[in-house]
């Protein structure tokens, strides 16, 4: 069994991940369970005989009422306890992925169909929006209020902050090389790479409102990737 991904729920009491059946190649599951690892279920697969046609990074809504997940390049959404699987959006030659949402909103990473940067949609994949084209890859996340996105243009500079309505648009950080941005409280947590070495990652911190940010780990471990927020790499 290979662990893919991992979210933890707005409670923090559970964990939702996908992962790979050591046995099969071609299954993937999207599994729950508590923080300490006990309880594990399945909430939904999917068998398939493509990798593009995976469930993949689900995460938790920030008002724990679903979860969203990336599935054949498009956004699925689940209640959280795996009932009612729906697809929400249905455009050819889509890939969203970083997908996140705060029950009401789902804000994600486009691709494809003119869509590249940070793409906002009603929870049933309406009113589609692009408040901000870019063309790096886009990592998104909620504050805990549910009301602002958070987010980082990947291989570009720049943190910013956005209301989930697409307006008043914020710089928050000017560094370059930021990555999996994730709230916690008033303070964004990110991968970036330290100015001395390009290619050790680590954990930063700057809060919600901006302004400096301070370097949280400083080890040879890879301080990043979808297991510490959203990432886009498959599907």
């Amino acid at each position: 069994m290979e662990y893919q991904s991992v979210s933890l729920s707005p409670d923090g009491a559970k964990i939702v991940y996908d992962y790979q059946d050591s046995n099969s190649p071609f299954l993937f599951y999207i599994g729950a369970m508590n923080v300490d690892g006990s309880n594990p279920e399945i909430l939904y697969t999917t068998p398939s005989t493509s990798l593009n046609s995976f469930p993949f990074y689900p995460s938790y809504a920030t008002d724990g009422s679903k979860i969203v997940f990336q599935e054949g390049g498009q956004i699925w959404s689940m209640n959280p306890d795996g009932t009612a699987p729906t697809q929400v959006t249905n455009a050819p030659g889509a890939g969203y992925c970083s997908i996140v949402s705060n029950g009401t909103t789902i804000a994600a990473q486009g691709g494809g169909i003119g869509l590249g940067g940070l793409v906002t949609m009603n929870a049933d994949g309406s009113n589609v929006r692009l408040p901000f084209a870019i063309a790096y890859n886009v990592f998104p996340t909620f504050d805990t209020s549910g009301q602002k996105i958070i987010f980082s243009g990947g291989s570009g500079p720049d943190l910013y902050s956005i209301n989930y309505d697409g307006t008043s648009l914020t710089q928050l950080s000017s560094n370059s090389y930021i990555w999996y941005p994730l709230v916690v409280d008033n303070t964004v947590y990110y991968t970036s790479i330290i100015s001395t070495n390009k290619s050790q990652y680590e954990i930063f911190s700057i809060p919600t409102t901006g302004g400096g940010s301070t370097q949280v780990t400083n080890d040879d471990v890879y301080d990043g990737g979808r297991s510490f927020n959203q990432s886009c790499g498959r599907g």
